[in-house]
């Protein structure tokens, strides 16, 4: 009988298999090999790092500046520049790390906590192998796994994290004064870290990054530089804004230490909106780079982090220059009438399976645009929209006047009707589109923060980055 069962499951698969091959659609193979012939593309250099360069490298993990940035730091302190380093969280909620090193499954909130003391001392020594002062390294001690929530829900309300069941920062010294585990709190911080460091280049993580904690730290240092220009306390020149990228599917291919390959952008990020840019590096830097990796041997210790992480000491790091805010620049005399001008936040279409299957949910673009009166979205889907699928519009605001911020969620949803809260609705074509009352998000606002997803039942099939717009 089990024979039989297994027999059927594995025509099923198989006719599943063929069926997505025939279509088209995208499985991890494909993915790995469209990722592997991006291997001869050429991309331009990174120009480097001069004395005169302060950089500031805003890490959401302990591993992710060596992982993407190790090389970087490297050439800049051989250069006479100044390095900062910014981790947000400590790492804390990894259980497989934690029941690794304490040998046991039934561990507790303050074994989480000393998961996270671990992580924070192999960062400041692998920042040490780097050069990096200890004096400028920032361990800020947020929640790990919960970047996104301080972002999108805890603002002024703390939230607790998942496995220290901590509301305030359990680390000794803290990193921050505030250390409560909200929004403000945090871009409190990294603007009070901007003044103080004046850098001229910031390194956050792509947009696109499928971490949610990355997708959400660069989100912070944005705003947190919108803030401070609005306020007139930027100091010149601007601070230039660079990503790296850590996660992303089925990336870097192949896996392991092959420190002969090279590190290129994943297909799926090929050609978006993102210009790509290499800095190879010196047999010294590599071997530096490989000892800095190692240095994290509570991840080490777990094969497939291993393995993942040893992908990143190749012949060259990666960056992006991405253009996270769009619309006017303050400094500029505003037109006598402003144009009709949509902004749009591109997103990979046709990149993971389910979305293949769902196309009504495989989102291609989304659009904002404000009239002064109201603000609208358009979600655009590689299929037509259907209304078992819920889209949703996130919404970041700051407002004009100092600490005035918005958070808010806008849905078109599974038997959608017209609701009496002033927001327009409708589906129609590829286009899912909601109109907001401009009063619906803050007074006079400044900027917005969008982003979109998409969910079937219970599941997140799309998520595009967050990009902010400047309203005029």
């Amino acid at each position: 009988m089990l024979k039989r069962l297994a027999t059927v499951l594995g025509c099923v698969f198989a006719a599943i298999a063929v069926a997505l091959a025939g279509s088209g659609a995208r499985t991890v193979v494909s993915v790995h090999m469209a990722n592997q012939r991006l291997q001869v593309v050429g991309l331009p250099e990174l120009p480097g790092p001069g004395p005169a360069s302060r950089i500031m490298v805003v890490s959401p993990h302990p591993d992710d500046e060596t992982l993407a940035c190790a090389g970087l730091i490297q050439r800049a302190l051989s250069r006479g520049a100044r390095v900062s380093v910014v981790v947000l969280t400590s790492g804390d909620a990894f259980p497989a790390s934690a029941a690794a090193i304490f040998k046991r499954i039934d561990l507790s909130p303050s074994d989480y906590v000393r998961l996270g003391e671990v992580r924070r001392r192999e960062v400041t020594q692998a920042l040490s192998v780097l050069g990096v002062p200890e004096g400028d390294i920032v361990l800020l001690g947020y929640p790990d796994r919960g970047l996104r929530d301080l972002w999108t829900a805890n603002w002024q309300t703390p939230k607790m994290a998942r496995y220290t069941r901590c509301t305030v920062s359990p680390y000794d010294p803290p990193g921050s004064r505030r250390a409560v585990y909200r929004g403000s709190s945090l871009l409190e911080d990294i603007e009070d870290l901007i003044l103080q460091y004046s850098p001229t280049e910031i390194y956050v993580p792509h947009p696109n990054d499928d971490h949610e904690d990355h997708r959400a730290a660069g989100c912070f240092v944005v705003a947190a530089i919108e803030e401070l220009r609005r306020d007139g306390l930027l100091r010149s020149p601007e601070p230039e804004v660079l990503t790296y990228l850590v996660h992303r599917g089925d990336w870097p291919v192949p896996q392991g230490l092959k420190p002969n390959r090279r590190l290129v952008p994943p297909e799926s990020l090929w050609g978006l909106d993102t210009r790509w840019l290499v800095l190879p590096l010196t047999k010294q830097e590599m071997a530096r780079k490989l000892t800095a990796i190692r240095t994290h041997r509570s991840q080490m210790a777990l094969p497939n982090e291993r393995r993942f992480m040893l992908s990143f000491a190749r012949a060259n790091e990666l960056f992006g220059l991405y253009r996270w805010v769009l619309g006017p620049h303050p400094d500029e005399e505003p037109p006598r009438a402003v144009p009709r001008q949509w902004f749009g936040v591109f997103d990979p279409v046709c990149d993971k399976v389910q979305r293949d299957l769902q196309p009504s949910a495989d989102i291609d673009e989304l659009e904002v645009h404000s009239d002064g009166r109201r603000v609208t979205f358009r979600i655009e889907t590689v299929g037509r929209a259907a209304g078992w699928v819920r889209y949703r519009v996130r919404v970041w605001c700051m407002g004009s006047l100092p600490d005035t911020y918005a958070l808010a969620s806008f849905d078109i949803g599974p038997g959608y009707r017209r609701l009496n809260d002033g927001v327009q609705r409708r589906l129609n074509g590829q286009v899912a589109e909601l109109s907001v009352p401009i009063e619906r998000l803050t007074r006079e606002p400044h900027l917005l923060m969008v982003a979109a997803e998409t969910r079937v039942g219970g599941l997140v099939v799309d998520r595009t980055a967050w990009r902010a717009c400047r309203l005029p």
